[in-house]
């Protein structure tokens, strides 16, 4: 599973109700969490600028360019097309496997795993 898709949906679950869309920290003035999110041998800080659930898209985007998440895709059943970019440019599958996310608490942090 990919660590971005893990990220997308662990964090759009938490505190936000079934029917919630989207909701941006900066809009409101507000600091989102902390994470650091590395790409290979890069780490930056990064904070979660907005994030969406619910109907529709569901993502969680970074002051550093990062964003993570997924789409229904109607088929046979419905099934989940995840992605990770940068700056706005997708990610293949192997490059978005190459990114790690930490959450930042109290100075410390820990990687969510998928």
């Amino acid at each position: 599973m990919n660590k971005g898709f893990l990220v997308a949906v662990s964090l759009a679950m938490v505190g936000l109700p079934a029917n919630a869309t989207c909701y941006d920290y900066e809009e409101h003035g507000e600091l989102g969490d902390e994470y650091i999110i590395c790409y290979e041998d890069k780490c930056d800080l990064s904070r979660m600028t907005a994030q969406c659930a619910g109907a529709g898209p569901n993502f969680t985007e970074y002051d550093t360019g990062w964003r993570f998440g997924y789409e229904a895709a109607p088929r046979q059943e419905y099934t989940y097309d995840e992605y990770t970019s940068w700056e706005g440019d997708l990610l293949s599958p192997e490059d978005a496997a190459k990114v790690r996310v930490f959450k930042v608490d109290r100075y410390l942090a820990w990687e969510l795993m998928d």
